[in-house]
């Protein structure tokens, strides 16, 4: 459920990307009519724990790098945002051809259970898979069903609660009734069940909600409505509570809210600076009419709130992608773990080195069948070189897990990436985990796990392929040199003990030799060194 999570977590950053997305002057209705029923176009993919539904017109999807022409700041805003969400929404247009993309999302009622569905109409055949970025890629199917194109976590699923229940089905039309007008609608409300869950336990919501009495959500909240109006570059919030009682209350609840949801989403990412969080605040402050608040926001200008919701995108991607990639690392470790349970030792095997002790193929190959590729490993043969003309040919077919992150909050520094090139790569070397030239075990290492590092991230230009027994060769004098640093100065290290750390750039060459080293017995106040990036 973990990696299902982190998956829901980046819907907030799709549905605020492809709402700004339609805010260009080119991207026009040209009469489109949009008022097809979304709960009847939906119906076979939301059920009892559907939370989240969102419509997206075709619109939203134009290409619009090569038409905007930056003649005022807000054309300026436009086109800067839209470099940066990029890598997410091009992929998506395609799979949209033209139809209106639906999104749902579910809080599951079992373990297992996966309610999440991209879908579109006009599915008679499997759509190819979009080029997703980060951890979506590896977390869709695509697949067709009953006349729909649909992207899920499992191929040909269904929902799996009951009937969505009349009371629910009337708030989502509702919410989708007050934004009809606009090409991009999304409606959240709680499930019946998770409401009556609240009502029969009481407490507090969870702190990453804002806390207070479970009241707010089981009685107080109805639903909440987002709507953009092309024509105007105009975002408009719809809450409606129960009563106008309700709606002052979450009209006084609304900042502390917000602060304290940010300030406990603000991981090792860094949180957004005060002034900026405090402009965003104010401006989505919302006026009361009788029990609804409405939130109407000015997307326009370089400067002021619109600017402020540039750098919230921007966090936001740089949070979501952040996530991914520490997922990708612990996902590795997790499968070192297994190898090294099942053979006492961790890769490369003796049997797959030459007389010289190296390697034919990367730890990454002999990995293959602990992160659900065993068809591809058996295609290896490992008793050849990577760089063979039957190994060669692998080359192109990375598993997702290995894929460099997009750096999508960075688009106009970003190069494309060589194909079948990761940047995940061993620490190398004698004295490492897995760049010795032989098999290393756990009781080799000398220092312990938890102070050994196994994996770090290579910077742009430092990439390699994926198959090849090449990795992170360090300079002992400058031990950091051609890995990636983060926007804060931090680096990406996977320890032995399964943990992803994020470690300053600063850190002083001896201590992070330590690190890499598996039995120098020098020991690193690790703890002092994750606190003090965090910091930065």
């Amino acid at each position: 459920m973990k990696d299902f999570s982190s998956l829901r977590r980046q819907l907030v950053c799709l549905i605020g990307m492809l709402a700004i997305v339609t805010i260009s002057p080119k991207a026009r209705l040209n009469g489109q009519d949009t008022s097809a029923d979304p709960l009847a176009e939906a119906a076979p993919f939301i059920d009892e724990t559907t939370f989240l539904l969102a419509r997206i017109e075709p619109t939203a999807f134009d290409d619009l790098d090569s038409e905007i022409q930056a003649q005022d700041a807000s054309a300026e805003l436009v086109l800067g945002l839209m470099k940066v969400l990029r890598p997410a929404w091009k992929p998506l247009q395609s799979f949209a051809e033209g139809q209106p993309v639906y999104v749902s999302a579910g809080i599951p009622l079992a373990s297992g259970q996966k309610p999440l569905f991209v879908f579109r109409r006009g599915g008679s055949e499997e759509p190819s898979s979009p080029m997703l970025p980060g951890q979506w890629a590896s977390q869709l199917k695509p697949y067709a069903v009953d006349g729909y194109a649909v992207l899920s976590p499992r191929a040909d699923a269904k929902p799996e609660g009951g009937d969505l229940p009349e009371e629910t089905h009337q708030r989502f039309a509702a919410g989708f009734a007050s934004v009809s007008s606009a090409p991009v609608q999304v409606v959240v409300l709680a499930p019946e069940h998770l409401r009556r869950t609240y009502r029969e336990i009481g407490g507090a919501l969870p702190a990453a909600w804002g806390g207070g009495s479970s009241e707010m959500l089981a009685e107080d909240l109805q639903w909440v409505a987002l709507g953009i109006d092309i024509e105007q570059r105009v975002a408009e919030v719809v809450v409606q509570a129960e009563d106008e009682s309700a709606a002052e209350r979450w009209a006084a609840e609304l900042p502390k809210r917000l602060r304290t949801a940010h300030a406990l989403r603000a991981s090792q990412s860094g949180s957004l600076a005060s002034s900026v969080l405090d402009s965003l605040i104010e401006w989505v402050q919302p006026r009361q009419q009788k029990d609804q608040l409405r939130v109407r926001l000015n997307l326009t200008g370089a400067d002021g709130p619109a600017n402020h919701l540039r750098q919230l995108v921007e966090y936001e991607m740089r949070q979501a992608e952040e996530r991914a990639s520490s997922e990708s690392f612990r996902r590795i470790l997790l499968a070192l773990h297994n190898y090294h349970a099942t053979y006492n030792r961790f890769p490369v095997p003796a049997d797959g080195r030459d007389e010289q002790g190296r390697a034919r193929l990367s730890w990454r190959v002999y990995l293959l069948p602990f992160l659900g590729q065993e068809e591809l490993y058996r295609r290896f043969r490992l008793d050849e070189p990577w760089n063979s003309p039957h190994n060669q040919a692998l080359l192109t077919e990375m598993p997702a897990v290995y894929r460099p992150r997009p750096e999508v909050w960075n688009v106009a520094k970003r190069r494309a990436h060589q194909p079948g090139h990761t940047a995940c790569l061993a620490v190398q070397g004698p004295g490492t985990a897995l760049g010795s030239d032989r098999p290393i075990a756990f009781r080799d290492i000398i220092d312990g796990s938890s102070n050994t590092a196994f994996l770090v991230e290579a910077a742009e230009g430092n990439l390699v392929p994926w198959t090849a027994p090449e990795d992170f060769q360090f300079d002992e004098e400058r031990p950091l040199s051609g890995l990636h640093l983060d926007a804060q100065g931090r680096w990406m290290c996977g320890l032995g003990d399964g943990r992803v750390v994020h470690l300053s750039g600063d850190m002083a060459a001896d201590d992070v030799n330590a690190l890499f080293h598996i039995a120098d017995e020098k020991t690193v106040d690790l703890q002092q060194h994750i606190e003090d990036a965090a910091a930065r």
